[in-house]
């Protein structure tokens, strides 16, 4: 059995998992999530600059050492000779700056993973990003209270669950997730919370910091950023009942996992015909066309 524990490497179970892999079976169904396990998908240049930004403001400490891209002639065969050899020599874990080329170009061509792949502009913009959330109330509220980027792994059934908390505070009992969007507005961030699924990702974190701790970690925060100019933040939380409603459904996908894990069986939706949802929204709709005035 795992033990409830903070980590610096994750251990060697066989059966593990974490909220972003199990984010596919939550949205879609468990054949997604096998595919999405067997067929890593691309990650895109806006989470390479999310990476960047996550350094900037929990790493302060690491001085950034970034790679520029060289100027090829990639219209030759001695220019693309000479940029895959580059490419071959760049250490795990770089950043590298796509200085003549797209980030999302540069993110294909050397097809790697554990890189950090940005644009020129991009370090000045996250630098800014951090800075607007460094001079908010929250964030100097945590000063010496409060642990960056901690990893941690607990035990629910048989199934070792991995987290990577960006803030965690002991003493004020809470975590708290940077997301980096457009909008930082209620109504704006509502949508992003249903979308990343946040009151699972809290329901998650809390749970296996509270086990690990022998703590009750009581607040779970969300420190939305915009990620283009004025660059304003707002904190949001997330009300316990959210969260206790959110922690019902993942047991039962942490559950449903371990049974699919051990039998090899990712089940696709239902094999029946099921009634289609039709929203509120659109009854009103289809209602207002009809008392039109004539």
């Amino acid at each position: 059995m795992t033990t409830n524990q903070w980590v610096n490497y994750f251990s060697d179970s066989d059966i593990n998992l974490s909220f972003s892999r199990l984010r596919h079976a939550i949205s879609h169904d468990w054949a997604h999530f096998r595919h999405y396990e067997l067929n890593k998908p691309v990650v895109g240049a806006p989470a390479n600059f999310s990476r960047l930004f996550h350094q900037i403001l929990l790493e302060p400490a690491i001085n950034l050492e970034i790679l520029y891209e060289p100027e090829f002639n990639l219209r030759t065969l001695a220019g693309k000779q000479d940029f895959a050899f580059w490419g071959s020599q760049i250490p795990n874990r770089a950043i590298v700056c796509a200085k003549y080329h797209s980030a999302a170009w540069m993110i294909e061509k050397l097809d790697r993973s554990d890189l950090t792949i940005i644009q020129e502009d991009d370090v000045e913009r996250a630098n800014r990003m951090a800075a607007a959330v460094r001079s908010r109330p929250f964030w100097q509220a945590l000063n010496g209270k409060a642990e960056f980027e901690k990893a941690g792994e607990f035990d629910h059934n048989g199934v070792t669950v991995r987290f990577k908390a960006d803030i965690i505070s002991k003493e004020l009992t809470l975590l708290a997730d940077i997301k980096a969007m457009p909008d930082v507005s209620p109504e704006a961030v509502s949508r992003k919370a249903l979308e990343y699924m946040i009151d699972m990702q809290a329901a998650l974190y809390l749970r296996g910091a509270s086990l690990i701790d022998n703590v009750v970690y009581k607040n779970f925060v969300i420190v939305a950023v915009e990620n283009n100019e004025p660059y304003c933040v707002q904190e949001y939380t997330l009300h316990p009942h959210i969260i206790e409603s959110a922690w019902d459904i993942l047991s039962v996908k942490l559950d449903e996992y371990k049974t699919c894990k051990i039998n090899d069986f990712w089940p696709e939706r239902s094999k029946k015909p099921i009634e289609l949802p039709w929203p509120n929204w659109m009854l009103n709709k289809r209602e207002g066309l009809i008392n039109v005035e004539q």
